[in-house]
């Protein structure tokens, strides 16, 4: 097996020991719709340093892009595009997103970064995989997650299949 090595520089303490980079906190903002969102999401928004969104293309507002939008200044939100998608050069990979939001830390030490998701960063969601990638890229970043409304928690299950109100959870 291949060991991979990071492609940015590690944090370190002045003795050598490896040190936190911070913090990245996955948030679920729920089916959508800002009025769904938990206070201990609007709480981690809050306090965020930044937040970063995937969305599919740089040139639209994604769904959890939106949600955040409503609840963090503008300049605070870094949108990154979902390898694959938006055309030919738009997409920079999975390593490509998890070596930005690693430079994003190496660039803010014990700063606090939130991945949003639609509906929560735990079940079919990127996150995992992504905070992986960011701490074999850039060294020790802590994480946590706050769980996110499903979208059938929205409505009662009869309207919930209708294909505009239901997102992944």
């Amino acid at each position: 097996m291949v060991q991979e090595r990071s492609v940015l520089p590690v944090a370190r303490a002045g003795d050598g020991s490896r040190v936190s980079l911070g913090q990245l906190v996955g948030v679920g903002t729920g089916p959508g719709d800002p009025d769904l969102v938990t206070v201990r999401a609007v709480e981690a928004l809050a306090a965020a340093d930044v937040v970063f969104v995937l969305v599919t293309s740089p040139d639209e507002t994604g769904t959890a892009e939106r949600v955040v939008l409503h609840y963090v200044e503008a300049w605070r939100v870094e949108p990154l595009v979902l390898p694959g998608h938006g055309g030919p050069g738009h997409g920079v990979g999975w390593d490509g997103v998890a070596a930005r939001i690693g430079e994003w830390f190496l660039g803010h030490p014990g700063g606090t970064a939130v991945l949003a998701t639609v509906g929560g960063p735990g079940i079919r969601s990127p996150f995992g995989r992504l905070a992986e990638a960011v701490r074999r890229l850039a060294g020790p970043v802590e994480t946590g997650f706050v769980p996110g409304m499903c979208a059938t928690q929205e409505v009662p299950p009869t309207i919930a299949s209708a294909p505009e109100r239901s997102a992944p959870c």
